[in-house]
């Protein structure tokens, strides 16, 4: 008697971890934000991830070295090879904001939505939804909500274009 074997299919599954928390500003503004793990290539020899950051649905680019929200820090992670890990990666879940500056947010500061500092010399009266990113010699308080303008005012680009191209190559 001979038995038949079935034909063997190939899928690339996209498996997605995630979490979400929501922030509440004084103003009454929600943000949620949301961290995902992309697997990409699960079960191979090449299975890799992405770590990506979502604020209120929109993915925040790959411009900072280090962004912290709350008292979660994520640091950016340029990837070599198909395997392992690239994009956002928690590597703090404690990280205590301790502002040691005895200056106030300036007025024009507030309505700009940022001020250039390092992450301990937060200034008091720092909204709480402000975030805290990095790149290169850039540190800043931001208002998350202007995001976007502020990667264009200081010409942030994209670390890791290889990450992207990655992706591409499992999306065909």
């Amino acid at each position: 008697m001979r038995i038949q074997k079935p034909q063997n299919i190939i899928l690339f599954i996209l498996l997605v971890f995630s979490c979400t928390s929501v922030e509440s500003s004084p103003n009454g503004q929600n943000h949620v934000w949301r961290y995902e793990i992309e697997i990409i290539a699960p079960g191979t020899r090449s299975e890799g991830q992405i770590g990506h950051l979502y604020l209120n649905d929109k993915e925040i680019p790959a411009v900072f070295d280090s962004i912290i929200i709350g008292e979660t820090e994520y640091i950016f992670i340029m990837r070599e090879y198909l395997w392992g890990f690239g994009g956002y990666k928690i590597v703090d879940e404690n990280r205590k904001m301790v502002s040691i500056s005895s200056h106030s947010v300036a007025a024009d500061e507030l309505q700009k939505g940022y001020y250039p500092a390092p992450f301990l010399m937060k200034k008091k009266d720092t909204p709480l939804e402000w975030v805290w990113v990095k790149r290169d010699t850039l540190e800043a308080f931001v208002n998350p909500v202007i995001l976007p303008e502020f990667i264009q005012e200081f010409g942030l680009t994209q670390l890791s274009p290889f990450r992207d191209a990655l992706r591409k190559d499992f999306e065909k």
